[in-house]
């Protein structure tokens, strides 16, 4: 497994999961797994005390679980697969496991899980968990477990295209630290750092390149600054820097944000991290329409989301878009539109049709379309992309009312 695997003690609750006697469309098969727990050292955790709902018997796997199948048995409306939980390890995983495992500590946390599953990009339980923690933190003077849920509220909220949400989430972070740290604690770099990056994201260039530079400059005064959050600072700016059409500039954070994580040894560890920062190169090269460059790069960032995101992840999706698109540049047309068509039944299996994203995708397939001469499609894409964004973006953004532009 590469990805936390949720599942419940309750049989009957399982079946209704799995949508067996329900009927399914064609094409697909409702499957339920049965899964033998043995002496291991695979973590795993009952997290019925900790989940918002206790009464569904949840147990975790962490990621790198690996089963054995022991039976297929087809049923009349489904299958039943039984699986056993082994202690063998694929070796690809063992040095990322370690990296999370050292993240989480000896007492794992909710936000913990909370955290990992919006990695996972399971935005909506992250969500629940998070805002199950704020109701029990709301009423005490726990300042530190509210900023650590208005965190990552926002940065779901960011995913979700809810960007004034995810202001609000901000400002109540920088509200409760502005009382509570010394002006000059580093923590201010993380907290300026995401509001420019949710200002980016609103079409507040001018705002966000100066709270990007107030950011910087809490990271490089600090004696002991953190090489990790630098490396996020040095990204966001590059991104700034790219839609303002500064590719000299975006080159050149870019670069920066890459040596950091390197150094960090986070390639090594085949990271997500380190694989954001390849797809924006890869991103870069494709707005300097150099596909040549952009695809090594795709290829780079999707060879470390194969090991540590699952494949409908939001991240390893974008990833695959991008390379489409360059297939489109080397004017590879037929494999540029399987690959998109691909994408965009993925997301639809895990985002509502018009979550933001989605509009890339239509884009995407418009200009493919556009290129191959089927000019009726291609006005349909854009149409839709265009009428996503609107849904997502504040009237004064610079984009609304244009035809959106490719931005991975």
């Amino acid at each position: 497994m590469n990805t936390f695997l949720s599942t419940t003690e309750n049989y009957d609750q399982a079946v209704g999961f799995s949508g067996v006697g329900t009927g399914v469309p064609e094409g697909l098969e409702c499957v339920l797994y049965q899964i033998t727990i043995g002496e291991t050292r695979q973590p795993f955790a009952h997290i019925d005390g900790l989940s918002a709902i206790s009464t569904e018997n949840e147990i975790l796997f962490s990621i790198g679980t690996v089963f054995r199948i022991d039976s297929v048995e087809e049923w009349p409306s489904g299958w039943l697969i039984s699986l056993t939980l082994t202690t063998e390890v694929e070796e690809r995983f063992e040095m990322l496991m370690k990296h999370f495992l050292d993240e989480i500590g000896q007492k794992p946390t909710l936000a913990m899980l909370g955290k990992f599953l919006m990695m996972q990009g399971d935005y909506n339980r992250a969500k629940r968990y998070f805002e199950f923690l704020l109701d029990m933190n709301e009423s005490d003077t726990d300042d530190e477990g509210r900023v650590i849920c208005y965190k990552y509220l926002a940065n779901i909220s960011d995913e979700k295209g809810e960007y004034e949400k995810a202001m609000y989430y901000h400002h109540q972070i920088l509200n409760i630290q502005q009382r509570t740290l010394n002006p000059d604690d580093p923590y201010f770099s993380q907290i300026y750092n995401n509001i420019a990056a949710t200002q980016m994201a609103l079409g507040q260039y001018g705002e966000a390149a100066k709270n990007f530079e107030l950011s910087i400059s809490y990271d490089v005064q600090n004696q002991s600054y953190d090489k990790r959050g630098l490396s996020i600072s040095y990204n966001n700016v590059a991104t700034m820097y790219t839609e303002l059409g500064d590719y000299t500039n975006a080159a050149h954070y870019y670069e920066k944000a890459l040596e950091n994580q390197l150094e960090l040894g986070l390639g090594a560890l085949k990271h997500p991290d380190i694989a954001i920062i390849y797809h924006n190169l890869a991103t870069l090269y494709d707005d300097m329409k150099q596909p040549e460059r952009a695809i090594q790069y795709y290829e780079e960032a999707l060879t470390i989301e194969k090991v540590s995101l699952p494949p409908e992840h939001p991240a390893r999706i974008v990833t695959e878009s991008g390379l489409a698109m360059a297939y489109l540049q080397m004017n590879n047309n037929t494999l540029a539109l399987q690959t998109c068509l691909a994408i965009f039944d993925s997301k639809l299996k895990i985002h509502p049709p018009n979550f933001p994203s989605l509009s890339k995708t239509y884009m995407n397939l418009g200009y493919i379309y556009q290129d191959s001469g089927d000019f009726s499609k291609a006005e349909e894409q854009y149409k839709i992309a265009l009428q996503i964004n609107e849904c997502h973006r504040p009237a004064n953004h610079p984009q609304t009312g244009k035809k959106p532009s490719v931005n991975w």
